[in-house]
C-alpha cells in the first residue's frame, strides 16, 4: 500500500533529520506498519529497539521487523537486565505472590475470608503505590488511594507502608545472590538503580507512548544513547484512558517535552467506516477518512436486536450486568469481560457466611457504604457522595442488589459471579467496560449512552478539567471499535 503523506512524513524525518519523533497515531491508523517500516530505515550499523505493550504484539512483530531490530516488551528486557545483575538462582514470581509474603504475617489472626480481603487490597495499595512512584509513607499513600478511588482503611495504609519498606530493603540488598522478582520489579529494579546495567540503543520505537507510566518513562530514558540516540514514540493522546490505574494521564506531552522533539500526525483512519470517523470527528477533529473505506452505518437501536459475535460497551458495569440478564434469558450465550469486578464483588461479601440470606446481607452492605461517606466527610470532603472511593462501592452494591433479586444465599451469589466475568476470549456477545475495549475492534459495536433515562459519558462525577479530558478519551475510544456498524442504545 502507497504510504500515506504522514507516514511518508515521518519516514522523511527519520532518514533526513536528527529530531526526536511524537507520532499522534488516530485509531486504526496503520501506526503498526508504520513503526515496522521506520525499523528499516535505520542505517546501517546502528542499533535499534521496538517496545510492544505485549507479548502478542511482540511475536506477531518480530516476524515483520527487519534482521537486527530487538523487539521486547519493557518487562521482558526489564527481566533479562535482572538477571544479568543478579548471578544467582533467580525466580519470576508468576503467581505474583511476592508481595503478598511481605503482608500475610500481618494479618495472620483474621478469619480466613476477611484475611484475604485485607491483603488484597493491601497488594493492591502497593502495586499502584510503585507504578506512581509513590513513596512508602502513610500520607503519600493516603493522597494516593484518594487520588484513585482504592478501598482501604487506616490499617490497610499501616500495612502497606511498612511492608512497601521491607519489600524495598529485599529488592536492594547488595549481598543477596539471587531474587524473586515480580510483575513490577522487573521495570521498577531497573529504573531506580543505576547499577543495573541495561543496554542503550541508536534507534528507540515506543508502541501505546499514552499509556506509559511515571515509571516506564524513567526506564525508558535509560535505554536510549545518550546525546545520539533517538525517541520514536507512537500514541494518541485523545486515547489515553488508563490514569486511574498507574497510566501518567500526560505522558504524551512528557515524550514531547525531551529535547529536540517534534510532534507529527498519522490521522488517517483505516479501520472505521466514513460514518464512524464522522461520529469519532464531533469529539476530535484530529481523525481523518480513508477514501476507500465503505459508508457504514452510526444509529440507535435495541438490546434485542444484540447477536453473538457483538460487542457492547458502557461506561460502568452495571448496565452491562443488566443486558448481560437478558441475553441469558434470550438464551443467547454472553459474558462479561472484567475480572476485577469479580473479585471486587466477592470482597465485599466475604464478610458474611455463605448460607446468609440476601435480603438482609444488603441492608449490612448499605451500613458499610454509609460509614466510608461519614469516614470521608471527617477528613473533609464536602460532598463524600461524589468521591471516586464511594461511587465505585456504590456501583458493587447496585450490581449486588440486581443479584440478590434472583438469589436466596450469599453462596448463590457468590457462585453466580463466577460464572459471569471472564478475561479470555470465549463465543458469544463481549460486554465490556469501554477501558476494557481499548486496543479491540468489531464489525458492530453496541455503545449503552444512558441508562435509566441518565447519561454516562461524562461521568457526572468528572469535575476537573483532566478527568473530563478523561470522560472525552473515553467515548472517542469507543466510537473507534467499531468498523462498520455503530449502535448506540438508550436504556
Amino acid at each position: 500500500m502507497k504510504p500515506s503523506k504522514y507516514q511518508q512524513d515521518i519516514y522523511n524525518t527519520l532518514v533526513a533529520t536528527r529530531f526526536n519523533v511524537a507520532v499522534a497515531a488516530g485509531p486504526g491508523s496503520g501506526k503498526t506498519s508504520t513503526a515496522v517500516h521506520l525499523s528499516r530505515l535505520v542505517p546501517h550499523g546502528k542499533s535499534s529497539l521496538f517496545i510492544a505493550f505485549n507479548k502478542s504484539i511482540v511475536n506477531e512483530l518480530k516476524t515483520k521487523l527487519v534482521n537486527g531490530t530487538h523487539c521486547s516488551t519493557l518487562h521482558s528486557l526489564g527481566l533479562r537486565c535482572i538477571f544479568n545483575h543478579f548471578p544467582g538462582e533467580n525466580k519470576v514470581d508468576a503467581a505474583g505472590s511476592k508481595q503478598i509474603r511481605f503482608i500475610e504475617p500481618y494479618y495472620e489472626t483474621l478469619h480466613p475470608r476477611k484475611k484475604w480481603v485485607a491483603i488484597y487490597r493491601v497488594d493492591e495499595i502497593m502495586k499502584r503505590a510503585r507504578v506512581t512512584m509513590t513513596p512508602p509513607d502513610r500520607t503519600a499513600l493516603e493522597i494516593m488511594c484518594d487520588n484513585y478511588a482504592m478501598d482501604y482503611d487506616k490499617e490497610h495504609i499501616s500495612v502497606a507502608s511498612r511492608a512497601l519498606k521491607q519489600l524495598y530493603e529485599y529488592n536492594t540488598d547488595p549481598d543477596r545472590f539471587s531474587i524473586q522478582i515480580d510483575f513490577i520489579d522487573m521495570i521498577e529494579m531497573v529504573a531506580h538503580n543505576n547499577e543495573i546495567s541495561t543496554p542503550q540503543y541508536d534507534y528507540v520505537f515506543l508502541d501505546e507512548a499514552q499509556d506509559m507510566s511515571k515509571l516506564d518513562q524513567k526506564f525508558i530514558r535509560r535505554l536510549i544513547k545518550p546525546i545520539t540516540g533517538r525517541l520514536f514514540a507512537i500514541g494518541d493522546r485523545n486515547q489515553s484512558i488508563y490514569s486511574f490505574r498507574g497510566a501518567d494521564p500526560h505522558a504524551f506531552e512528557h515524550f514531547l517535552e525531551n529535547p529536540n522533539t517534534i510532534e507529527l500526525p498519522l490521522s488517517v483512519s483505516y479501520r472505521c467506516a466514513k460514518s464512524i470517523v464522522r461520529e469519532a470527528r464531533l469529539i476530535y477533529k484530529d481523525v481523518e477518512e480513508w477514501d476507500q473505506n465503505p459508508e457504514g452505518v452510526v444509529r440507535k437501536g435495541e438490546v434485542d436486536e444484540i447477536e453473538e459475535g457483538d460487542m457492547v460497551l458502557c461506561r460502568n458495569t452495571r448496565p452491562l450486568i443488566s443486558i448481560f440478564l437478558d441475553l441469558i434469558d434470550q438464551n443467547k450465550k454472553a459474558y462479561v469481560v472484567g475480572k476485577e469486578m469479580e473479585k471486587g464483588l466477592l470482597g465485599l461479601l466475604a464478610g458474611f457466611d455463605e448460607s446468609d440470606e440476601t435480603n438482609r446481607v444488603y441492608d449490612e452492605l448499605e451500613n458499610i457504604l454509609k460509614s466510608i461517606a461519614d469516614d470521608l466527610e471527617k477528613r473533609g470532603f464536602v460532598k463524600p457522595e461524589n468521591h471516586p472511593k464511594y461511587v465505585r462501592v456504590e456501583e458493587k452494591l447496585q450490581i449486588l442488589h440486581l443479584l440478590f433479586r434472583k438469589f436466596k444465599t450469599v453462596r448463590e451469589v457468590e457462585e453466580f459471579i463466577k460464572q459471569i466475568f471472564h478475561d479470555q476470549d470465549r463465543e458469544g456477545v463481549r460486554l465490556m467496560t469501554i477501558h476494557k475495549s481499548k486496543g479491540l475492534e468489531n464489525e458492530r459495536v453496541f455503545i449503552i449512552e444512558t441508562f435509566n433515562d441518565k447519561p454516562l459519558i461524562p461521568s457526572r462525577y468528572a469535575v476537573t478539567k483532566d478527568q473530563l479530558k478523561q470522560e472525552r478519551n473515553l467515548k472517542f475510544v469507543a466510537i473507534t471499535r467499531a468498523k462498520r456498524e455503530l449502535i448506540y442504545l438508550y436504556l
